[in-house]
């Protein structure tokens, strides 16, 4: 668990970070961990937060490509 103090924030949030192979079963643990944790807690699957990024947060490799919010594929270029 890691913990970020947000910019206007009164403290830091934490945040769990789930990592494995595709059908390692990391939504079935978030699922999990939300039923049994006693504060609420949101899922993002990596895409879904990176798609939520803008642009201009996003440190990325010139040649690398990232997918629009639209369904197309953009390049991004690191500031």
């Amino acid at each position: 668990m890691s913990e970020v103090a947000p910019s206007g924030s009164d403290g830091p949030i934490e945040v769990i970070v789930l990592n494995g192979a595709s059908s390692s079963g990391k939504t079935t643990l978030a699922a999990s961990l939300q039923d049994v944790l006693e504060e609420s807690w949101l899922v993002f699957g990596i895409d879904t937060l990176i798609s939520a990024l803008p642009l201009a947060l996003l440190e990325i490799h010139d040649d690398a490509t990232i997918g629009a919010r639209r369904g197309t594929t953009c390049s991004a270029r690191a500031a």
